[in-house]
């Protein structure tokens, strides 16, 4: 009659700790680039997953919310030239904090959509220099580099070729 107890008790003990997770975002979720800059102190330092359009160009190392949202900025500048507010814009931008092994494939990564995952930084340049191909917030992700080999440079699904070309 104890042992029901007991293990009842264990559950109950079990139930009450708090997990080593708790309060932070759920690892298999993928983010958008909005959902993370609408509450950045929320993630900052934590690991994410973010779904993205990259873009690279000699002013930007950025990831896009998507490549339709990317395309209509694009539009609405060539529109508003002289009164363009780029407000709006913002929350779908974030920088690519550590960028360098990205723009060794730039060929292949420009213009494509990817899942990213890295550590989310809510002030990216909190004491740094300015950074000209940032975004206008100061969020960024600092890429996590083994994670992006392992899933597009290795293997035999890598997405990636060891030329830096996209495998169909």
């Amino acid at each position: 009659m104890l042992r029901p107890i007991w293990v009842l008790l264990g559950f109950t003990v079990l139930a009450a700790m708090p997990s080593s997770h708790a309060g932070s975002p759920n690892p298999a979720k993928i983010f958008r680039t909005s959902e993370l800059n609408a509450n950045p102190d929320h993630y900052d330092g934590k690991e994410i997953s973010v779904r993205g359009y990259i873009v690279f160009t000699p002013e930007a190392h950025i990831l896009y919310e998507s490549k339709s949202l990317n395309k209509k900025w694009i539009e609405a500048v060539k529109e508003n030239k002289n009164n363009f507010d780029p407000k709006a814009w913002r929350k779908y931008c974030l920088t690519i904090a550590n960028p360098r092994l990205l723009l060794d494939h730039r060929d292949a990564l420009t213009g494509k959509t990817f899942v990213l995952t890295g550590t989310f930084l809510s002030h990216y340049l909190d004491g740094q220099p300015v950074d000209l191909g940032a975004c206008p917030l100061p969020t960024a992700i600092l890429l996590d580099e083994a994670e992006f080999k392992r899933t597009y440079l290795t293997g035999p699904s890598a997405a990636l070729d060891g030329q830096g070309k996209v495998n169909p």
